[in-house]
């Protein structure tokens, strides 16, 4: 959703009859009332993760090309701000609260951490697991490594704590759950997917889990 809350923005490979689409990012009127309006027209290739900014002014995306981009809702450009000749492509996409700062797992299970508007890398953090959620105020980052949740200065970029969780998600194993971790829109909660398909709510703040579900295989 758009900060709006009125707006979903998808990705589709809708085209005319007759015609063959790539797939693109458009928006639809949450509501079900009104047309889809297509954002982007230089797609040659599978797109994924249409992520948007908490300000909604930038739409973060990756693509079958190992390409990450970014899509400015106010000038209605769509940037390629990197690429990789890894064979595994950008994942699990995470913006701060103030929407300067992009987080990103990238090729060989690093942390990229983006400045915007500049487009700039600022900081790649090894063996750091998967973005997961800024903390308030964006002085911290949370990522997930095995059975941990660790937290990241955002001025030092250290790490500044490590919480044990009681399972163990399914980050960086192929598991019922996919590839990736499941984050909520906002509020104090998120949630990760487990290698037994359970999906488990935790509190942002104290990293304490506050429930689960049960939802089998995907």
């Amino acid at each position: 959703f758009l900060p709006d809350n009125k707006t979903l923005v998808t990705l589709s490979d809708q085209a005319p009859a007759g015609e063959i689409g790539e797939v693109e990012l458009w928006t639809l009127p949450a509501n079900g009332v009104g047309e889809a309006a297509q954002l982007t027209h230089d797609g040659d290739s599978l797109r994924w993760e249409a992520v948007p900014s908490p300000d909604g002014r930038w739409i973060a995306h990756h693509d079958k090309n190992l390409r990450l981009w970014l899509y400015n809702t106010e000038s209605k450009t769509n940037k390629q701000v990197d690429e990789t000749t890894s064979d595994n492509p950008f994942e699990d996409l995470a913006w701060s609260p103030d929407s300067r700062w992009l987080a990103l797992r990238a090729p060989s299970n690093v942390v990229e951490i983006w400045d915007l508007p500049d487009h700039r890398l600022v900081k790649r953090l090894p063996d750091a697991g998967v973005p997961a959620y800024f903390g308030e105020g964006d002085a911290e980052l949370v990522t997930v490594k095995e059975s941990h949740l660790l937290g990241w200065d955002r001025k030092t970029w250290k790490p500044t704590h490590t919480v044990q969780l009681e399972f163990t998600p399914a980050v960086m194993n192929w598991g019922p759950l996919g590839d990736r971790l499941l984050a909520a829109a906002g509020g104090e909660l998120f949630a990760v997917g487990d290698t037994n398909g359970i999906v488990h709510v935790l509190n942002r703040k104290s990293r304490r889990e506050v429930s689960f579900v049960k939802v089998g295989v995907v």
